[in-house]
């Protein structure tokens, strides 16, 4: 089975459609959820390659916000999009287990690229 699904969470619906039209693009299977909550209640495809999560600026300071990503990061690689100069957001991120984080605004195909990177780099990517 091949993991060729990302799942975009963001509560933006503009990034939500511009990454998924962008991602479905280049080839992936594209899923999208309006929050982490969501994300994590939805019956999504086990062959996911990554969750691309959108956090707004300081999203991740109250515990809850804190528990709810360790939650996404537990099950699948985590992609953070955080606010442009968001340190704490982006210190937190990578203490409860997200992959990468990139400050927006973003170009897609920066997003892309660590996609593809993260996909090459997975040993179960392919089996």
């Amino acid at each position: 089975m091949t993991c060729n699904t990302v799942v975009i969470v963001s509560d933006y619906a503009e990034l939500r459609e511009a990454l998924a039209l962008s991602i479905s693009r280049a080839g992936f299977d594209v899923a999208t959820e309006i929050s982490p909550e969501a994300f994590l209640q939805a019956v999504l495809p086990a062959a996911v390659s990554c969750v691309v999560l959108d956090v707004a600026e300081g999203g991740l300071v109250a515990a809850h916000q804190v528990a709810r990503l360790s939650a996404l990061c537990s099950s699948r690689p985590v992609l953070v999009l955080a606010e442009a100069g968001d340190v704490p957001t982006a210190v937190q991120a990578m203490r409860q287990g997200a992959i990468d984080v990139i400050q927006k605004p973003v170009d897609d195909s920066v997003v892309l690229q660590r996609i593809r990177r993260l996909k090459a780099a997975d040993p179960l990517a392919t089996a």
